[in-house]
């Protein structure tokens, strides 16, 4: 076989795997005890990184490496699963798929994104707290924003439904929290 096709096989592979990680990793989030998910998803990363050196994707290889070895330490008990890791593996998912992508055309991986992630997962890695990065801190204000303006919402369409239903009746209304 040519090198060309046994590498066209192997990112077949590879976006099969990508596709069942994405599965695994969704369910981990609802399920961050169910250690048979966590070997599904390992595996799928130990071929992505063993086929991906195989065939030349070095790079991608090299990636893949960093986040399979996260989710050994999972496996042999030494790092729990939390919503980063989840978010983390997602957002390595999503970046190991853009590096296929590339290898095809003239798109160009974001370097920086993938440092981003790499410390992150060094960080859960090393057992270091996380920090709370300014993007971090601007995506909860704008959460906690968004459930006060949902909460007067509330309180004003309950008062005007209590005063449209008082509207010539003698009734009193009081509205309790």
């Amino acid at each position: 076989m040519s090198d060309d096709l046994n590498r066209q096989i192997f990112k077949e592979e590879a976006y099969d795997l990508l596709g069942e990680l994405e599965g695994a990793l969704l369910e981990l989030e609802e399920n961050p005890d169910d250690m048979d998910v966590v070997n599904q998803i390992f595996r799928a990363l130990h071929t992505i990184k063993g086929s991906g050196a195989m065939f030349g994707f070095e790079d991608i290889a090299e990636f893949t490496h960093e986040v399979e070895t996260v989710f050994d330490m999972v496996r042999n008990g030494n790092l729990p699963v939390s919503h980063t890791l989840c978010n983390l593996a997602l957002k390595s998912r999503d970046y190991i798929r853009s590096m296929l992508d590339s290898t095809d055309d003239a798109n160009v991986v974001d370097p920086e994104e993938m440092q981003e992630i790499l410390v992150g997962l060094q960080t859960l890695a090393s057992g270091e707290p996380e920090e709370v990065t300014e993007e971090a801190a601007a995506e909860e204000s704008v959460v906690e924003d968004e459930i006060e303006i949902l909460e007067e919402e509330t309180e004003q369409a309950a008062e005007a439904e209590a005063v449209e239903v008082a509207e010539g009746h003698n009734y009193q209304i009081v509205l309790t929290a």
